[in-house]
């Protein structure tokens, strides 16, 4: 950086995109001399949800990744996951089976452990109540529902919830003491609850 001379590298960049992005370039929203510098070899991968012939072996996939040992995903579980439209992609499944994976009893994700991000739950196909596209929620009595759904659905293990939620355990302990008193949630310098 800075430098006079020029230094020779051999790298390979590996660009994505959820974009058309030649649609993008006719419409002035992408460079056009960056896209052919880019293009070598373009690979389309279709969203999950026009393969979902694919989610089992990508499902056991992210279980052996997250597991230790050997575990399975039932048939009716795997049958609901595969008619879900996953809006989130892979990412999303990747997200469902990390949070499986930790929820887990003994070698089995359970479909009731296993709760979509948009909080969807998978074992009965239902959407929870606050969040229907028609009820607007404050952030704070989002937080809090959040927070309580996943201790709940951890069984009422306070380390687990906040390993799941991203939050330390003294985080999880006062924001919950903060809820019993009918407290506002107040949030963290980090910006955590």
């Amino acid at each position: 950086m800075g430098g006079g001379r020029n230094i020779p590298v051999d790298v390979r960049i590996i660009a994505t995109s959820n974009q058309e992005l030649e649609k993008a370039i006719l419409e002035k929203k992408f460079r056009q001399d960056l896209y052919y510098r880019l293009a070598v070899f373009t690979i389309h991968v279709p969203p999950l949800r026009q393969h979902p012939e694919d989610i089992p072996r990508i499902a056991e996939h992210f279980a052996s990744a997250f597991c230790r040992k050997t575990v399975k995903v039932p048939d009716n579980h795997m049958k609901k996951m595969m008619e879900y439209p996953w809006p989130g992609n892979v990412r999303e499944l990747r997200n469902v089976m990390e949070r499986a994976s930790l929820l887990r009893q003994g070698n089995l994700l359970r479909p009731a452990n296993l709760l979509l991000q948009n909080e969807i739950d998978i074992s009965t196909g239902t959407k929870r109540p606050w969040q229907h596209a028609h009820e607007i929620v404050p952030l704070q009595e989002m937080r809090k529902r959040q927070i309580l759904s996943t201790l709940q659905a951890c069984s009422g293990n306070k380390s687990l919830t906040a390993r799941t939620l991203g939050i330390s355990l003294s985080t999880l302990k006062r924001t919950l003491a903060e809820i019993s008193m009918g407290g506002q949630l107040t949030r963290e310098p980090n910006g955590s609850i």
